[in-house]
């Protein structure tokens, strides 16, 4: 019962071990991405996208808005219109297998604070900037609202839409439907003069190198894990397990995570997020245990299964061999790829393939 003192004091221990677990413990490679990100976003060239990949836990979003931080407080606001340099927007996974645009545009105009989002309908210059909405017929079809969209993204003087999870945009899609659903958003960053970051998985990479006119567009940068074949990482990653030990003092004995890093490293991946779940699962263990510090019983029951594991490890492994070249495209990128048959070598129907018809050879047909 939620009201009993020793189950509302386990509550409140739980939670503080997720406020500190919540915070940012920055790495070399972690803030090797974060410039790398300021670095595009900041010199980029125009109608550029940027892709942001990385294994999931990695720290992609934490690095999104560390970056927003630094980036927009070098900005100023200015009247009637506030400037805002950047726009955040998390893509909604698609319900029915097809993304849903209009919602897409809908949430976009909510996080832009635009007036009357109840009541909305398509104003002038000179209404927008009294902001007044007038009563009338409405037309909320897709196309409509995009425009709305488009104009107030202009108006906001909004230099990079970045968007979250945006695996999701291309989720269940292949061939021509990935290119609309990919121009669809170049369209929309053309005629706004806005830059698109995209923050995702590997399954992000589908688009990577989709055809020349993207490959120029579009720039990469890669949030990687701990390595276990590099010394240099390896020593990170535990210097990582030291600062969460002096963090969860309270909680975690000194040496409980360092000391047995290597085996940390087999159940986490060297993924930071995952390194903070097992952390606050074990947490949970301790806490249903009645005890004030964690366990190598708990640390061991709050990893991930081997079944788990397995999954996560191949689609880690498949976008570092992706982005490395060490493993084929994508099946959009491998029927692009494929050589180019002469016609002089492809028998025509009717044509005899003079291999097959051995001259001199008076042997009978084993037919």
């Amino acid at each position: 019962m939620i009201g009993h003192e020793g189950s509302d004091t386990s509550l409140r221990r739980k939670s503080h071990i997720s406020e500190l677990l919540a915070g940012t413990i920055p790495h070399p490679y972690f803030e090797e991405s974060i410039r790398a990100l300021t670095t595009q976003m900041t010199f980029g060239a125009p109608q550029e996208i940027v892709l942001l990949v990385g294994p999931s836990g990695c720290g992609k979003t934490t690095a999104v808005s560390e970056m927003q931080r630094r980036i927009v407080r070098n900005e100023h606001c200015s009247d009637p219109v506030p400037f805002l340099p950047l726009l955040y927007q998390r893509a909604k996974h698609p319900e029915r297998s097809r993304f849903d645009w209009k919602d897409f545009y809908i949430r976009i105009l909510y996080d832009l604070n635009e007036p009357g989002m109840g009541r909305k309908i398509p104003i002038s210059d000179d209404e927008y900037a009294r902001l007044c909405v007038r009563a009338g017929p409405m037309d909320r079809s897709t196309a409509a609202v995009r425009r709305l969209v488009e104009k107030a993204l202009c108006r906001r003087q909004v230099l990079w839409l970045i968007i979250d999870e945006a695996q999701d945009i291309l989720s269940h899609v292949e061939g021509d439907e990935l290119f609309n659903q990919l121009n669809t958003l170049k369209s929309l960053t053309d005629f706004t003069e806005a830059k698109l970051l995209m923050v995702g998985t590997y399954d992000l990479l589908k688009i990577w190198n989709l055809n020349g006119q993207l490959n120029r567009r579009t720039k990469l940068v890669h949030m990687r894990r701990f390595r276990f074949d590099s010394e240099a990482h390896m020593e990170e990653f535990e210097r990582l397990l030291i600062s969460f030990e002096h963090l969860l003092s309270a909680h975690v004995p000194a040496g409980l995570l360092v000391d047995r890093s290597e085996w940390l490293y087999d159940k986490t991946l060297g993924v930071t997020g995952l390194v903070k779940r097992a952390i606050e699962q074990a947490g949970i263990e301790m806490l249903a245990a009645g005890r004030k510090k964690i366990t190598f019983t708990d640390l061991s029951a709050g990893v991930f299964f081997p079944d788990q594991l397995q999954t996560l490890r191949r689609e880690i492994e498949f976008g570092e061999d992706r982005i490395s070249g060490r493993s084929k495209p994508s099946v959009v990128n491998e029927v692009a790829s494929k050589p180019i048959v002469s016609s002089a070598n492809v028998r025509r129907p009717g044509r005899r393939n003079p291999a097959i018809d051995r001259v001199g050879d008076n042997e009978a047909s084993p037919c």
